[in-house]
């Protein structure tokens, strides 16, 4: 969970961009050695980004942990 401000704004940048062009994205945390201790942080840290991303696209399900993997799919919304 050393992510630097940076790669987050490119990643939101990169995702925000799918999004309006009617894509699914998926967001995924990879937790590596003592990381994988601090699941709560982790899954913050996947929130406030699904959080960025609320403008354009809705949360499909809470964030999921799979192994030492942590998922979520962020849907485009609907056009009005």
């Amino acid at each position: 969970m050393t992510i630097e401000e940076h790669d987050v704004a490119y990643r939101i940048a990169s995702a925000t961009k799918f999004l309006k062009e009617g894509n699914k994205v998926k967001i995924t945390l990879r937790m590596k050695g003592r990381e994988q201790a601090y699941v709560k942080k982790a899954k913050e840290i996947v929130k406030q980004f699904c959080s960025w991303l609320a403008d354009v696209g809705t949360v499909d399900k809470e964030p999921e942990l799979l192994g030492r993997n942590i998922f979520v799919v962020v849907s485009p919304k609907k056009a009005k």
